[in-house]
């Protein structure tokens, strides 16, 4: 199980699966409790949509326990409040992970993306259960916060998935990329 990563105001608390059952057994809520730290409140769609994420999660986590650091969902803590959520959506393919995060209402354009997200990618280059050399993203052509966020980062453009989609690339720094 990793550590939690501390970055200038924020920490990053990776759930274990059991904490990412809880959520999904008796509530958001309940999992943030395990953690002393309070989860504000979601519509039902956001509700409905991160259960639907969490289940994909434990599941990838139950096939391949080691998966748990590249997979798990990673809660961005902010005075004792869950800002916001960080994650990879599973293990590398061919060096490969993809992140993806959300910032809950009341908490966003303050930066707390930028500072969770640079850590996670940090993280992903420098832990070795899996060999990371980019990072990837996802982000809706309209969505200019979250391309700020990835751009703020240091990730590229690299092209469209659809009509609507853009893919954002971070690639190892050099010195991490020749280590391995």
């Amino acid at each position: 199980m990793p550590e939690p990563l501390r970055t200038g105001r924020l920490l990053l608390v990776p759930y274990t699966a059991e904490q990412l059952q809880i959520a999904l057994d008796r509530g958001f809520e309940a999992a943030a409790a395990t953690l002393g730290l309070s989860y504000p409140p979601m519509s039902r769609a956001e509700t409905r949509l991160r259960r639907n994420i969490y289940r994909s999660k434990l599941h990838i986590i139950t096939q391949t326990p080691r998966a748990l650091p590249v997979t798990t969902a990673w809660q961005i803590a902010h005075d004792g409040a869950i800002v916001g959520e960080v994650g990879f959506k599973g293990p590398p393919i061919v060096g490969e992970v993809e992140i993806g995060y959300t910032t809950h209402n009341g908490y966003r354009r303050q930066g707390f993306m930028s500072e969770a997200v640079a850590a996670l990618c940090t993280y992903a280059f420098e832990q070795n259960t899996y060999n990371v050399t980019r990072v990837t993203a996802l982000t809706r052509r309209r969505n200019a916060a979250s391309q700020g966020v990835l751009a703020k980062c240091g990730f590229v453009r690299d092209g469209k998935q659809g009509w609507w989609l853009l893919r954002w690339v971070l690639d190892a720094p050099l010195t991490m990329r020749d280590s391995s």
